[in-house]
């Protein structure tokens, strides 16, 4: 490839990018960016680059601003569970502590896990004498109840959402068949 068609096609890389919604965009950002950096220096300077800086700066606040709301949805879901448990409490209680194990260390920081931690304790005064079984299904009937809550999917409601997928890929094959509002959870997805 000559040096003016490397050019011209990374510039028209980058001049397809589009800076609204920059998340829904960046696998195209990342490629025009690794398109970029395929270039020699003196290419480099053939090719006006500030609108890729400008997507990608986009694209990282966008990314922060969504972290910082979904970690706000998840403590609004911890701090739900202040609250009398029930067994049907299991599938939300579990999704919220994978989701919660899954941040980083510096994540975990910024949110207050007492309600949760105080949740599993009553889960697990509850759990006693009760066999697998009847755990199983009381979790399959909580995964089913939590996708009917979903409602309008907002960001807000991110935490509910990553906390159902997390209990859902929990259920055991036969059990995620019969978890008939399936469909409407991967929309909302």
């Amino acid at each position: 490839v000559s040096d003016a068609k490397a050019v011209e096609e990374v510039q028209a890389l980058i001049d397809a990018l589009i800076l609204t919604n920059p998340m829904r965009y960046e696998t195209q950002i990342k490629a025009a960016r690794k398109a970029y950096t395929t270039l020699n220096a003196d290419q480099m300077a053939l090719v006006n680059s500030s609108k890729l800086s400008e997507a990608e700066r986009l694209l990282q606040a966008q990314k922060e601003a969504f972290t910082k709301r979904s970690m706000a949805s998840l403590q609004l879901y911890i701090d739900s569970l202040d609250r009398e448990m029930s067994l049907y409490d299991l599938a939300l209680v579990e999704g919220i502590r994978m989701k919660y194990n899954s941040l980083t260390s510096e994540q975990r920081q910024s949110i207050n896990d007492r309600k949760l931690l105080e949740a599993e304790a009553k889960l697990s005064k509850l759990k006693i004498g009760v066999d697998k079984r009847t755990l199983a299904q009381f979790r399959l009937e909580g995964v089913i109840a939590l996708i009917d809550s979903i409602g309008q999917v907002t960001v807000e409601k991110k935490g509910l959402i990553d906390a159902i997928r997390y209990s859902y890929d929990k259920l055991t094959a036969e059990q995620q068949e019969k978890v008939e509002n399936y469909t409407e959870f991967t929309r909302a997805e």
